[in-house]
């Protein structure tokens, strides 16, 4: 007990942080122990397909209950900061078993999950193509190369660990090759679609972009100079092409791609390793700002209020239309089950959430900071307070904001990005724009 007080106290006694966020953000670490938690000693009947370096053990949670899948690639991106602070040997594992499966991919395409219950866990990864995509390699989403790029800088300008960038280098390369190939009219920005939602584009861009620029460094640390010429020339088409397909003035946000105007809350997600590590922003610094004030107006205060000060405590909708209704047609699901469009997202809200916090730091807009408080705390509220919900130590991939309490995927993996919330409300050194 003595080992555990030593990191959970300062947690639990920091004064910088209100009592909701530090009790929300050392709950929902239960996913790690009762997620279908799996950890490997060693594989006795076989040898491992990947993950079979001498020490490497494989390790993770899956997704949910209802969707098994290992490791989610997507999904664990918002809530990857946990494993990466907490428990580092298990997170470079964890990314070496995916540069290993990538490497052994036609393309250098990379799976959505390293397998499932209902295969050979890890040496049949990506059960979900299997499962949805039959005929196909690996699931065909765009910000799965991106991702994979950004959780391995994140990994190694964290921890300096050069052995590991030698290691995941040629996967590296591999998914930038991969990536620059789906870009069908030279934009610098895929058209691939991401997340069973059609053609948004700015959320491939934003990733993209950031990728880009950790990829830069690394590449500079490497003295890989074919590598940073080819990425200065992506970063040279990406960002200036992305201001101008979605950047909408009147509206003072980025839009969802270059013709639809709503607003997505999970479109910055790429911007977080940015923020987090120091790297040049995706976009422009002043309409960032704006963009994420617009967020909260328009995403989290429309929201059912709870508590009577005027304010949604549901967190974010996932996509709103200019009249603040559920942004429809704008995934596969639209019109079959109501998904996306109708729903919360806790971990993608929590991640906006530290998003619109660090951007009110960045921009000494203490409003900004406030708000990003009440769209945490709104998610905190449905999944630990609500007794309506009877969410506890079960918080759900979504919820459907207009139907409370309907959800669906409880326990699941994502809602412990509520960690990146609280390690910026606990961390007030940003550069100011």
């Amino acid at each position: 007990m003595n080992a555990v007080d030593a990191w959970t106290l300062p947690i639990a006694e920091n004064k910088n942080c209100p009592d909701w966020l530090k009790a929300g953000a050392l709950n929902e670490l239960y996913y790690t122990t009762f997620g279908g938690s799996f950890w490997e000693n060693g594989c006795l009947n076989r040898e491992k397909k990947i993950g079979n370096r001498k020490g490497q053990h494989l390790s993770g949670v899956m997704e949910c209950t209802a969707y098994y899948f290992f490791e989610t690639f997507d999904v664990r991106h918002h809530a990857a900061r946990t494993t990466r602070d907490l428990w580092p040997k298990n997170e470079r594992d964890i990314l070496l078993a995916y540069a290993d499966a990538i490497m052994s991919t036609a393309l250098g395409s990379r799976p959505h999950d390293l397998g499932g219950p209902a295969r050979d866990l890890f040496n049949t990864p990506d059960l979900y193509v299997q499962a949805y995509r039959p005929g196909k390699e690996t699931t065909p989403w765009s910000e799965f190369s991106p991702k994979f790029i950004q959780q391995t800088f994140m990994y190694w300008k964290q921890y300096k660990d050069d052995a590991f960038l030698d290691e995941c280098w040629p996967a590296i390369k591999r998914s930038f090759n991969y990536q620059v190939a789906t870009d069908k009219n030279d934009d610098g920005i895929t058209e691939m679609t991401s997340s069973e939602y059609f053609e948004n584009k700015l959320l491939n861009a934003v990733l993209w972009i950031t990728s880009l620029e950790a990829l830069k460094e690394m590449a500079t640390y490497r003295n890989d100079a074919s590598l940073l010429w080819q990425t200065n020339e992506q970063l040279a088409k990406a960002r200036p092409n992305s201001e101008k397909q979605f950047w909408n003035e009147s509206l003072g946000y980025y839009q969802y791609n270059e013709t639809i105007p709503f607003l997505m809350a999970d479109a910055m997600v790429g911007q977080r390793c940015a923020d987090v590590f120091g790297l040049p922003s995706a976009l422009d610094g002043k309409r960032m700002t704006s963009h994420f004030e617009q967020c909260f107006e328009r995403l989290v205060k429309p929201l059912r209020d709870y508590d009577g000060d005027g304010i949604g405590d549901l967190g974010a909708a996932n996509i709103v239309n200019l009249q603040g209704e559920p942004g429809i047609k704008t995934s596969e699901n639209s019109g079959i089950n109501n998904f996306h469009e109708y729903e919360v997202w806790t971990g993608v809200a929590y991640n906006l959430a530290a998003s619109i916090y660090h951007w009110g730091k960045l921009s000494s807009k203490e409003d900004l900071k406030k708000n990003a408080l009440l769209t945490g705390k709104g998610v905190y509220m449905q999944c630990w307070l609500n007794e309506e919900n009877g969410f506890w130590f079960s918080s759900p991939e979504a919820y459907w904001y207009l139907e409370m309490p309907r959800a669906r995927g409880l326990m699941y993996q994502r809602a412990r990005g509520i960690w990146e919330l609280m390690m910026e409300a606990t961390n007030e050194n940003s550069k100011k724009i």
